[in-house]
């Protein structure tokens, strides 16, 4: 595997230039095309994937070729930015998967709708769109990770059969995440992995698992004091994860918008 990884990503050699992203997985893509053997499943992450497609991989076994592109602190736009000619070469029986939009909320801003044209345009594969992770302690930021997540829903998946929703926040609880609570941690990645593997090979996805909400009191939700949600979803509240834990993480929009200009010196 390290062989073959090398043949495409080439490092400290003089006389090489650096492989894009895009070339890489066409190189990948094309050869599991010729063996006709394997589906290709195209993960395209921020940090929470790191690792993942490994996971991935380990869950789907040999029928399956699992390539991961992750991108520290990349906002949704920046990862998925070459998406249209990383995926040109993918068919009906491969999946692309985008795990992005967590550094959009820090950022304060939605994706861009030529973004989410481009990837709503693609049709030669299966794309699932994992919505972005709430954080435990969190509630101003959650609020606006709740409007990402119906932009990505209602601007992407809704009435296309080749997309899915992946809602992680109906099957990932406190526990699931670093003690910070931004990433997920191992048994995090375990459990979102499994899932992901289950609907991947399920012979037909059903619709319903577009949109999934279920009310469980272990789940990071929005905010504890959300009393009206969107009537045109089922999204059911439990209990977040208490703010007094974690007095050090930014607790309204005034701290919030400190915390955005930290980050921003730092990318």
């Amino acid at each position: 595997m390290k062989n073959e990884i090398n043949k495409y990503r080439t490092k400290n050699s003089p006389d090489t230039s650096k492989v894009t992203d895009k070339e890489y997985v066409q190189g990948k893509a094309e050869k599991n095309q010729n063996k006709k053997t394997k589906s290709t499943v195209l993960l395209l992450a921020d940090s929470q994937g790191r690792g993942l497609a490994n996971q991935l991989q380990v869950n789907l076994g040999k029928d399956f070729s699992v390539n991961g592109i992750f991108k520290p602190n990349a906002t949704f736009e920046s990862v998925t930015a070459e998406v249209k000619s990383m995926t040109s070469n993918l068919t009906s029986e491969d999946f692309l998967i985008i795990l992005a939009g967590s550094n959009n909320a820090l950022d304060g801003k939605t994706v861009t709708t030529d973004n989410l044209s481009t990837i709503s345009n693609i049709e030669n594969t299966n794309v699932i769109i994992i919505a972005v992770p709430y954080w435990k302690g969190r509630p101003v930021l959650n609020e606006f990770t709740y409007k990402i997540n119906l932009q990505i829903y209602s601007e992407l998946v809704v009435g296309k059969q080749n997309f899915s929703l992946f809602d992680i926040n109906t099957i990932m609880n406190k526990t699931d995440f670093t003690l910070h609570g931004r990433h997920l941690n191992s048994k995090g990645k375990k459990k979102l992995s499994f899932r992901l593997s289950q609907l991947i090979t399920q012979t037909e996805r059903s619709i319903n698992n577009k949109m999934q909400w279920i009310n469980y009191s272990n789940l990071i939700t929005v905010s504890e004091n959300v009393t009206f949600i969107n009537s045109n979803n089922n999204f059911q509240l439990g209990q977040t994860a208490s703010s007094a834990l974690y007095p050090n993480l930014p607790q309204t929009d005034e701290e919030l918008q400190g915390f955005r200009l930290h980050r921003q010196s730092f990318l």
